[in-house]
């Protein structure tokens, strides 16, 4: 053998470390009665079977075991196995069949709810509607318009048509009317079919591939059973017994004509024949010998087939599996047949051509359909928040600014009245002439009203420098005038007695 290929079919033996080479070799050719091998090694056990070339390079070697590798020394164990492909196969087949029929019941099911959901779908109706009514307004004048339907591979062109803003598409328009009009749940059209997306990715045509190779698979099983019972048959048929049936004695006429009449088990057809006195002898002689030839034949197919007691555990095994696997099958192939009437139902429910196979595109579309109207409808709901958000931030904005002007109204106010609450023997400086009874203002006040401290200071201040300039006197006066003196005098406030 190569030696790279014999590296690795050691290598793989080494998962089958409890058996020898020679009781692996005889439990696959007992098709595994007590389950030694894992499902999961049965799985690999192909990579480990020797080529056509290979064995009958094994088969050539005369020479001792010492002087084969570990590759080798597995593969002249396997030389007395009839067809061990194929049990190997029967093998792989018992492991995983019902596992695969079950999964592909569940697709044919999945399609068969789904497709019946979309054809029953009231929401998907009243937006279809929409849709149609909205497209027929666009193309008002033109030769698209005034239609009665439109291909399913249209809708995903509604979320790329936009307005003349380049914002707002078809889609966001056919939302925002649904949720204007109360009617925001019809919109949600995946509620209808919860199992969209998994039939979306479901392609029946591999399932149907997929039951046709548990169908094949299947028959081989019966196969290999028939060819295993004829194996293990203990009364094979010999040349010696073929020569005993050769050499029977001459067949009597009349014996067989008599055996013909009992055949044929019917009295009244005997009597007729006999009265038609048309009866030809000869034919109920060759008749009576045909007979005798079939129930021979029967008795020798019933004699080449053991009974269960005499069958091998892994021939009981696999008759066993068989009778369960032909239900298994039945229920799958059923699940198909109404799977493939639900498929074509959509198909001619859509308008589309392409039988069952159609189905698959159609529910990829409604899939991508049903996501792009959530989104649409999460979009219309960010758009509004965003507006709400926008008009609280204006009414904040307004609030504030009446609360600033009604603080500033306060404020003034507040100057009035303190302006008011003056003395009113106190003269007011004019704006146009600032220096005129100043000096009077405030001996009169240091005089007559009691006054802070600072004022007091201020008109002292002022006595010593009446010499000065009058001009040095104001500003030396407004420096150290309280601040709502020099506001009255900037502002020209005059007071009166």
């Amino acid at each position: 053998l190569d030696i790279t290929r014999a590296n690795n079919i050691a290598i793989s033996l080494n998962a089958f470390s409890n058996f020898s080479f020679r009781s692996l070799a005889e439990t696959i050719n007992d098709l595994d009665p007590d389950d030694k091998i894992d499902s999961e090694k049965v799985q690999f056990i192909p990579n480990l079977l020797p080529t056509a070339k290979e064995m009958m390079a094994i088969k050539k070697f005369t020479g001792e075991d010492d002087k084969l590798i570990t590759a080798e020394l597995f593969f002249r164990q396997l030389i007395p196995i009839k067809r061990i492909e194929d049990k190997v196969k029967v093998m792989q087949t018992m492991a995983s069949f019902e596992e695969h029929v079950e999964e592909a019941r569940s697709g044919f099911q999945c399609l068969q709810e789904v497709c019946g959901q979309v054809m029953n779908s009231e929401k998907l109706i009243s937006i279809l509607e929409m849709v149609l009514n909205i497209g027929n307004f666009m193309n008002q004048g033109t030769l698209d318009g005034g239609v009665e339907a439109f291909k399913f591979e249209s809708l995903p062109k509604l979320s790329q048509t936009k307005s003349a803003d380049g914002k707002t598409t078809v889609l966001d328009y056919i939302v925002e009317t649904f949720i204007e009009k109360g009617e925001r749940e019809t919109l949600f059209i995946a509620s209808d079919f919860p199992r969209i997306q998994e039939s979306s990715r479901t392609l029946i045509g591999d399932l149907m591939s997929e039951m046709a190779l548990n169908r094949s698979n299947f028959k081989l099983c019966e196969s290999e059973l028939t060819k295993m019972k004829h194996d293990q048959s203990s009364k094979k048929v010999t040349y010696g017994v073929l020569e005993k049936k050769i050499e029977r004695e001459p067949m009597d006429p009349r014996k067989a004509i008599f055996a013909a009449i009992k055949a044929r088990g019917a009295q009244e057809n005997f009597e007729e024949e006999k009265h038609s006195g048309d009866a030809d002898p000869r034919q109920a002689l060759f008749a009576a010998i045909k007979n005798r030839n079939k129930s021979e034949t029967l008795k020798d197919s019933d004699s080449d087939t053991p009974d269960v007691s005499e069958l091998s555990p892994g021939v009981q095994k696999l008759q066993r599996f068989l009778t369960h696997a032909e239900v298994v099958l039945s229920f799958g192939e059923r699940d198909q047949d109404a799977a493939i009437r639900a498929c074509k139902g959509l198909a001619v429910y859509c308008g589309e051509e392409g039988g069952e196979r159609s189905a698959g595109s159609l529910l990829q579309i409604i899939c991508e359909f049903a996501t792009s109207l959530e989104s649409a409808i999460k979009k219309y709901d960010e758009k509004k928040e965003a507006e709400r958000r926008k008009l609280e931030r204006l009414k904040k904005s307004e609030t504030g600014t009446q609360r600033q002007n009604e603080k500033e109204k306060e404020q003034d106010k507040e100057k009035e009245n303190q302006s008011r609450t003056l003395p009113k023997n106190s003269l007011r400086l004019s704006s146009m002439q600032p220096h005129v009874g100043v000096t009077d203002r405030f001996r009169k006040t240091a005089t007559k009203t009691t006054t802070t401290a600072a004022a007091t200071t201020k008109v002292e201040k002022v006595e010593k420098s009446e010499k000065e300039s009058r001009v040095v006197l104001v500003n030396r006066m407004l420096s150290e005038a309280p601040d709502e003196v020099k506001k009255d005098f900037l502002s020209g406030v005059t007071y009166k007695e």
